[in-house]
């Protein structure tokens, strides 16, 4: 699996591929992105990497709170509806950590409420 997310990462963001910096927090935009992605063909996002295919990582000790907020979010019906779980996986590449998410592609109509 990291080598696949290294390719991600190499070939840049696409329409299914989205990098998110993730430095000072989950940013709300990641909510947006997951709604797309479900509504579409599905997609990656992967948080620590920034537009420039920089990774940037993630401070381990922020790792545990990012996938809690995350899962709550998609939990909550008023950001997402209908809600969804999505697995958060953890990775070290290049001695830092980021998160990745796999959006499958699904059958629903989902929405989401931006901030």
């Amino acid at each position: 699996m990291i080598n696949r997310i290294k390719r991600l990462i190499k070939n840049g963001e696409k329409i299914n591929v989205e990098f998110k910096s993730a430095q000072r927090g989950i940013p709300k935009s990641v909510y947006e992105t997951v709604c797309s992605f479900l509504n579409t063909k599905g997609g990656e996002i992967i948080l620590g990497v920034d537009d420039n295919r920089n990774i940037l990582g993630i401070p381990k000790e922020k790792i545990e709170n990012y996938k809690k907020d995350f899962i709550s979010e998609l939990n909550n019906p008023e950001k997402i509806s209908p809600t969804v779980y999505l697995s958060v996986e953890e990775y070290t590449i290049e001695n830092k950590k980021i998160l990745y998410i796999n959006i499958p592609e699904d059958s629903q109509e989902y929405k989401c409420r931006s901030e």
